[in-house]
């Protein structure tokens, strides 16, 4: 199975991107920034061939983390939610100083 994405933008209000547009701008292909997002199911779709159903989900907030101690608790969390999904222990993230340096 495999999740679709709604590309549809987020309403103003809840898209926290906005407040970091310029720096994003700057940003690198090598450049990263974590968010907390919430998304929600806007329909179902059935592939033709294997029958099987896939969600499309749309974003409906989105919160890029700027201050250091922020990302390292966000990045504890997402560390532990990879763990308990797939049962890795190592998730490839970029130092959060490095991250941080944009913020």
């Amino acid at each position: 199975m495999s999740v679709q994405r709604n590309n549809g933008k987020v309403k103003d209000e809840y898209n926290g991107l906005d407040a970091v547009e310029h720096e994003l701008l700057g940003f690198t292909d090598a450049d990263r920034m974590t968010a907390i997002v919430t998304f929600k199911v806007t329909k179902k779709t059935q592939d033709m061939e294997s029958g099987e159903d896939y969600p499309v989900v749309k974003m409906t907030h989105i919160e890029p983390i700027l201050s250091p101690e922020a990302l390292e608790q966000a990045r504890g969390l997402q560390q532990s939610a990879y763990q308990v999904r797939t049962g890795e222990t190592a998730l490839d993230l970029p130092d959060v100083e490095d991250e941080a340096a944009h913020a």
